[in-house]
């Protein structure tokens, strides 16, 4: 609480003027009271320790792999710093940002139930070898029975990737069918390549693969959308490339199940083999942009054939000299120049003058236009 002090040094609040006082009304004050407690919001429950273990035992008492699995896939997209903002900066003095190592460190330090089964899934979904091995060291510590799939997490396979592509090419979805012990998952994964092969959304099913390609087929219902079987090094080249490259996009593209899900999905990315091809962009050759044919044999390229309109050469006269017109460029028509004498010349006995366009004939619009086509004066 701030309090504003006196300059005597006293911790009271100074004194209100006596002007504009109301007198002591009890039914205003008890009236007042009353709207200030109604009016007042009620406390915020904030989220701690405590409710993070019970989040834990709650979706680890399910019995259902995906529910804890995701989870967890949550709270390292939280702490992930590919989320951060890199326009905002940390303010002195501010709450400190959790960190990976933290995390673990505090889960290593309490032993409980929920925080071994949380240490057993970071042992397998950590981003990087050295969290998966010290989650795998302070499990080894622990004694708290597992359920039989989280016990045998590090045994889980990918057995099946599927592309669903559509004829023009704009977006694919990648799904990859992994199993757990006596259960089974699929991650779909869409990629948008008309923002630069990206990842734009994805979402874990507690499905077989089999039974979301049936289903996605059933609601698709658009013969212009194909589903095919690719290989599963292709599938991890594929949707890491379109990860890395979506991880750096700012502002990042964010669904309600996106990036959450993405730590879910690099953990299945790790379980294919290597060594496999990504997308390729066509890269387009000169003949190609043009249709296999040159410039001058475009169709929107002039040509100069027999059938087309010449313009006409200037009729010979006698006496006269003459300009080419402007092309058709201008709405005016421009005339010949005509022998004129001016009144000073006549004047002086010249029998001849110089030419000289008659009134209101020039056109020097156009005769700019000429001098830029090169068309003589």
């Amino acid at each position: 609480m701030i309090l504003a002090y006196r300059r005597d040094g006293s911790g009271r609040l100074p004194f209100m003027a006596k002007r504009g006082r109301r007198p002591h009304d009890r039914r205003h004050q008890s009236g007042r009271d009353k709207r200030r407690r109604q009016a007042r919001p009620g406390r915020t429950h904030r989220h701690g320790p405590t409710d993070l273990l019970v989040d834990a035992g709650q979706r680890l008492a399910s019995g259902e792999p995906l529910d804890f699995l995701a989870y967890v896939s949550t709270l390292l997209a939280a702490i992930d710093p590919r989320g951060q903002n890199p326009f905002e900066l940390e303010r002195p003095g501010g709450p400190e940002r959790v960190t990976l190592p933290m995390l673990l460190e505090s889960f290593a330090e309490v032993a409980l139930p929920e925080t071994t089964a949380l240490l057993a899934a970071l042992a397998e979904l950590g981003p990087d070898e050295l969290t998966r091995a010290r989650a795998r060291r302070a499990l080894a510590t622990r004694s708290y029975p597992l359920p039989d799939w989280l016990g045998r997490l590090g045994d889980a396979s990918v057995y099946r990737a599927v592309e669903s592509t559509h004829v023009l090419g704009d977006g694919v979805n990648v799904l990859l069918g992994a199993r757990l012990s006596d259960h089974e998952l699929t991650a779909a994964i869409y990629i948008d390549h008309n923002l630069g092969t990206v990842v734009k959304d994805g979402f874990p099913a507690p499905s077989p693969i089999g039974d979301v390609v049936a289903h996605m087929r059933k609601a698709t219902d658009d013969p212009d959308v194909t589903f095919a079987d690719i290989a599963l090094a292709d599938a991890r080249a594929r949707v890491a490339e379109a990860i890395e490259v979506g991880a750096i996009m700012f502002p990042p593209f964010e669904t309600d199940t996106r990036p959450a899900s993405r730590p879910l999905t690099e953990w299945l990315l790790r379980l294919l083999p290597e060594g496999g091809t990504g997308y390729v962009r066509p890269k387009w050759s000169k003949a190609a942009k043009n249709g296999g044919r040159s410039r001058k044999a475009s169709p929107l390229a002039p040509t100069s054939t027999a059938s087309s309109p010449q313009p006409e050469p200037n009729p010979p006269s006698s006496g006269r000299t003459t300009r080419p017109s402007c092309a058709g460029t201008c709405s005016r028509i421009f005339r010949p120049r005509e022998w004129r004498i001016s009144p000073t010349e006549r004047r002086a006995g010249a029998s001849s003058a110089r030419p000289r366009p008659a009134p209101g004939t020039a056109c020097k619009p156009a005769w700019k236009y000429a001098r830029l086509v090169g068309l003589p004066r």
